[in-house]
């Protein structure tokens, strides 16, 4: 079995105008971190993994849950308008210059999606293994009633129209729809030599890009107190229903 060197980074900085000190919220009895550094831990691959913040408190409550944090990352880097990509590129430089090696794949673990769980971080690692020619693999989320067929934009009359047209007639039953999917951000698996050339504004994926399809609970981001109140709710309604 041939094995790889994979990298895992998770970002987590202090700053968020949406949901003040979110990556250290409660949610379900720990701090939103610890259930992407858990999920990491609980893979079934060898990975290594740094997690990569520029705030002291929020790295000394990733380590007490036993995740390793090499570095406090420049304050320049934890900016409103640093890119993610920027991020995972000082991560991946610096560890590889820690570890004296080069890995073959970078795994980006964004800590406001909770429930993307080992499982889904494993699917997502034997897919771009065992995938000739594609460069990246990641989370997605049902596109649901923001299906491309259905979105509307505004004319210059305030009037709507749809984005796409079509050749016949429209679908307007869901079970008619073709598959659809959008990012949702909950993790990127990427081969090592895109990031030889990969800069901003580029984003940390590549094409061709193979998409692990994940359910509404699976793909929920906290980034607002109302999908903090959702996540409790649903983790709630689930251990309820587990107990009876």
């Amino acid at each position: 079995m041939v094995e790889y060197n994979i990298l895992a980074i998770i970002p987590a900085r202090a700053g968020s105008k949406g949901l003040p000190g979110k990556n250290l919220i409660d949610l379900g009895g720990k701090p939103l971190i610890a259930w992407t550094i858990e999920a990491v831990q609980n893979s079934s691959y060898d990975l290594d993994m740094c997690f990569t913040t520029e705030d002291e408190e929020i790295a000394r409550v990733a380590g007490d849950y036993g995740a390793y944090v090499p570095f406090i990352r420049p304050k320049e880097l934890a900016q409103d308008n640093t890119s993610s990509l920027a991020v995972l590129l000082h991560a991946l430089f610096e560890m590889e210059d820690i570890r004296g090696k080069r890995y073959d794949y970078v795994l980006y673990l964004q800590p406001t999606s909770p429930f993307r769980n080992a499982n889904l971080i494993d699917k997502a690692i034997s897919t771009i293994i065992s995938n000739q020619g594609v460069v990246s693999v990641g989370g997605v989320s049902y596109a649901g009633d923001a299906h491309p067929y259905w979105c509307l934009y505004p004319d210059e009359r305030g009037f709507l129209n749809y984005y796409m047209d079509l050749d016949g007639p429209r679908p307007m039953r869901r079970q008619e729809l073709p598959p659809a999917y959008h990012f949702n951000g909950s993790m990127y698996i990427t081969h090592r030599f895109y990031y030889d050339t990969a800069r901003d504004p580029f984003p940390v994926f590549g094409f061709p890009f193979i998409g692990i399809p994940m359910d509404s609970f699976e793909s929920i981001n906290i980034d607002t107190q109302s999908d903090i109140d959702l996540a409790r709710a649903m983790l709630y309604i689930r251990s309820t229903a587990m107990q009876s």
